[in-house]
This record gives structure tokens, C-alpha cells and sequence, in this order.
């Protein structure tokens, strides 16, 4: 499945949440690369990916210096401008 390009990036907090959301981007056709953060993980391919946007979830998302403190980095590392960007 194609999603017209669509690249869409997990990062979990523990190896559980990490597969589940893994698991449920493959069952929607996704393809999916799942490390764990060891020194054993294969590099298969390396891929620059062009962001369009950027939804993150995380904690103290609800708070405006924690949304604008995300918003900063997440422009400084995808170069996307802050109407791109938003944090929940």
C-alpha cells in the first residue's frame, strides 16, 4: 500500500508500545522497521524522507510552553514551518 508517499515515524518509550504501534501500522499496510534500540539493529536501507507535517503526542502536550518548546525542535529537525507542526 502506497498512502500516496505517506511516512509516518513512532517513537516509543518501551519495547510493548513501540510493537503494538508497529504491528498496527503493518496491519494497515504500512511498511514497517521495528528497532529496539540495541547496538543489533541492520541498517536495510537509508531513506531521506520529505516532511509535509508533523502531529507528535506526548506528555504535557496540553500546556503552551511544552507545544511551543516541541514546535521549535520539531522545525529546527524537519524544516517545517510552525503551521505544520502540531502537538497534542
Amino acid at each position: 500500500m502506497n498512502m500516496h508517499g505517506l511516512r509516518i515515524g513512532c517513537i516509543a518509550d518501551d519495547f510493548t508500545g513501540g510493537s503494538d504501534a508497529a504491528s498496527f501500522l503493518r496491519k494497515a499496510g504500512l511498511e514497517t522497521v521495528l528497532v529496539d534500540g540495541g547496538s543489533d539493529a541492520v541498517t536495510v536501507r537509508t531513506t531521506y524522507p520529505t516532511y509535509r507535517g508533523a502531529l507528535i503526542v506526548c506528555e504535557g502536550g496540553d500546556l503552551a510552553e511544552v507545544r511551543l518548546a516541541v514546535t521549535e525542535a520539531v522545525a529546527a529537525l524537519t524544516g517545517l514551518s510552525a503551521d505544520r507542526i502540531t502537538v497534542a
